[in-house]
């Protein structure tokens, strides 16, 4: 579902599928007008090496690169070479700390 309706907006998804280890999920804690996320990253932990620099050539080519902060958690060295490497290539990025 998630590909499907990025491809229909018009965007280029670049997804890692790996049926062997469950999807995220994130529990929300409200009091009052606060709140806290709690993340269970699942399937984002075992992103692979090997997949995200077989697509550094598309993310060089990219406009913008976009990324939710759970990744840094999962994976910080890979992360950091794909914000490095857009970075070296003019492509803005942009980060969300609490999506």
């Amino acid at each position: 579902m998630l590909i499907d309706d990025t491809l229909r907006d018009n965007v280029d998804p670049v997804f890692e599928v790996n049926t062997n280890f469950p999807t995220g999920k994130c529990a929300v804690l409200l009091s009052q007008k606060d709140r806290c996320l709690v993340p269970v990253f699942g399937a984002a932990q075992h992103l692979s090496d090997e997949f995200v620099q077989s697509k550094f050539e598309l993310f060089g080519g990219a406009t913008l690169f976009f990324s939710e902060v759970y990744y840094f958690y999962a994976k910080p060295d890979l992360v950091h070479k794909v914000y490095e490497h857009c970075s070296s290539k003019g492509v803005k990025t942009c980060l969300t700390l609490s999506a």
